[in-house]
């Protein structure tokens, strides 16, 4: 996939709110081709504009979302 097909792809998930499957489209791409300029400016520039997206993994946002919903907070507090 070209870095333009790459950029242009995550562009697409971020507009949708998937900001995390975005930056591992950046991610996945810089593996392979990690000096790419256009690709590292369209990652920080995510990061940048979605800070709150970047602060836990997704699976950990889910349990406690979970905990939350489910009115656990013994268990929410624990996890934090």
């Amino acid at each position: 996939m070209s870095a333009e097909a790459v950029i242009r792809h995550a562009k697409k998930l971020a507009r949708q709110g998937q900001i995390t499957q975005a930056a591992g489209v950046y991610q996945r791409y810089l593996k392979t081709y990690p000096n790419n300029r256009r690709v590292k400016k369209q990652a920080a520039e995510l990061r940048a504009n979605n800070p709150a997206s970047f602060g836990l993994p997704d699976g950990i946002k889910a349990q406690l979302q979970r905990a939350f919903g489910q009115g656990n907070f013994s268990d929410l507090a624990a996890q934090l």
